[in-house]
């Protein structure tokens, strides 16, 4: 899912999730996962300099950067009507990398000003999970920083998800998720 881009752009984004959903469920649609990734383009909010993100990522404190991040706090302090349907019942991953935007492409320096816009280093790239039960792993949530094509980093996830089938034989599924290049890989293994 592409979100709009830019700063003080979040109640637009919100509206896309929600009409995301909204669709979703008018189609009766019920899956025991669902996983939404791509470009969401949350920002890291101006309570924090470009120096103290940059200062942050040398250090790899992340939790300041998170603890400032637009798609943080929304979950943790907006309980507006608006913000709770924009994030019904989906999940991150615990976040331990760097922001995944904005390098300058082919290298690992971010690109902090455009024509004299300050650009914040953000967590854009997103994985988001919704699950009707508790079953599932994740492996690893992070970023593929040696691909350095884009002003984005791609972001990954490895999943563990544990299945019942109709007769009730449990088997695990591994899903493999890596946005940016939009592969999508899933590797099913049956548990004898």
């Amino acid at each position: 899912m592409h979100l709009p881009a830019g700063e003080g752009k979040k109640e637009e984004r919100c509206k896309l999730w929600s009409k995301f959903l909204e669709i979703y469920q008018a189609n009766n649609v019920k899956n025991d996962y669902m996983f939404v990734f791509g470009d969401q383009n949350w920002r890291t909010l101006n309570t924090l300099s470009v120096d103290n993100i940059l200062e942050a990522i040398k250090k790899e404190e992340y939790k300041i950067i998170l603890d400032n991040d637009e798609l943080t706090q929304m979950r943790q302090n907006d309980n507006t009507e608006s913000t709770a349907q924009c994030l019904s019942n989906f999940f991150e991953a615990p976040i331990a990398y760097p922001p995944t935007y904005k390098y300058i492409p082919n290298s690992d320096e971010y690109q902090t000003e455009k024509d004299r816009e300050v650009r914040r280093p953000s967590y854009t790239d997103r994985i988001l999970i919704s699950t009707l039960s508790n079953n599932l792993e994740i492996l690893q949530y992070s970023t593929m920083s040696d691909i350095r094509l884009s002003d984005h980093r791609p972001v990954f996830a490895d999943i563990i998800l544990h299945q019942q089938t109709r007769n009730n034989e449990t088997y695990t599924e591994t899903v493999i998720i890596i946005y940016r290049f939009l592969e999508l890989t899933y590797i099913f293994e049956k548990n004898n």
